[in-house]
């Protein structure tokens, strides 16, 4: 059956490949699966002009999106017959229909709300007001850290280099890392959260003894060291920097502006239905 399925589905599929994003072959068009009366054809299956895509593996998408879709179609139509219609149900679609729309609506009013566009002026103004809303769940840190062999001929150097993160040293830093096979990574320009330095590192780490500024923090097992340079760090529960805490600021402003927008929009609908005698409300 599913020979028989590739050696029916092959043709479209050249025809796609051909044709790419033009109109595609009268074969193309010819149904590949019905149920119900309702039929699939190639074009609507989506990931079938995926660059390099080859033509048995665009014959296993179609055989599952034929699958996904045909199982859909007729437990749809299971449940019409076993469901049966009732005014709670219909009531039900509709409350459905009437809040997707409205929220499609709302979207489309504060689509010019772009939150990378807002001030960083105003970002950092609304961050210094709200600290308490911008704490650290855990340490953070900004340096580097190098995990290599304990027995790397390069151990001092690389202990030396670790000190100072000028750009010469980043680079020969790099090459040695590259020379020893040891894991480098730089994060002096960013925050970096204990639990994702935990993820690069198999290691138990002494936190308090991390949490030194512009100091270097050493810990081996049986083979391996690591060596952290923490050039700067918050403790959990301090405030965290601005440039750590500045996308989730710049969010929550924009959401607090999409949320003003649709207040006052809300506020004006119904104070000029009212104004205009669209709404009338009946005093008891």
């Amino acid at each position: 059956m599913f020979k028989k399925f590739i050696n029916r589905i092959l043709p479209f599929v050249g025809a796609l490949a051909l044709v790419g994003c033009q109109q595609v072959s009268e074969m193309a068009l010819s149904p590949l699966a019905e149920v119900g009366g309702e039929k699939l054809y190639l074009a609507d299956v989506p990931g079938l002009s995926a660059e390099g895509l080859s033509a048995e593996d665009s014959v296993k998408i179609i055989d599952k999106y034929i699958r996904v879709w045909a199982t859909d179609k007729l437990f749809f139509q299971e449940a019409e017959k076993n469901v049966g219609s009732s005014e709670e149900l219909e009531e039900l679609i509709e409350r459905y229909r009437r809040s997707l729309l409205i929220y499609e609506y709302q979207l489309q009013m504060v689509q010019n709300v772009n939150q990378d566009k807002l001030p960083e002026s105003e970002v950092q103004a609304y961050f210094d007001k709200h600290q308490d809303q911008f704490l650290a769940s855990e340490p953070l840190f900004r340096g580097c850290y190098i995990w290599v062999s304990t027995k790397s001929p390069d151990m001092e150097a690389f202990r030396m280099l670790s000190k100072s993160l000028d750009e010469g040293n980043l680079e020969i830093l790099e090459s040695l890392c590259i020379k020893n096979a040891a894991k480098f990574e730089n994060f002096n320009e960013k925050w970096m959260p204990l639990s994702e330095i935990r993820k690069g590192v198999p290691i138990n780490l002494n936190v308090q003894m991390m949490m030194r500024s512009q100091a270097l923090y050493e810990t081996r097992d049986s083979s391996m060291t690591f060596l952290a340079y923490i050039n700067e760090y918050r403790k959990a529960g301090e405030a965290q920097p601005f440039a750590y805490a500045e996308s989730r600021v710049r969010s929550m402003i924009s959401e607090r502006r999409k949320t003003a927008i649709i207040k006052k929009y809300e506020k004006d609908l119904y104070n000029n239905a009212l104004n205009s005698g669209e709404l009338k409300i009946f005093k008891k």
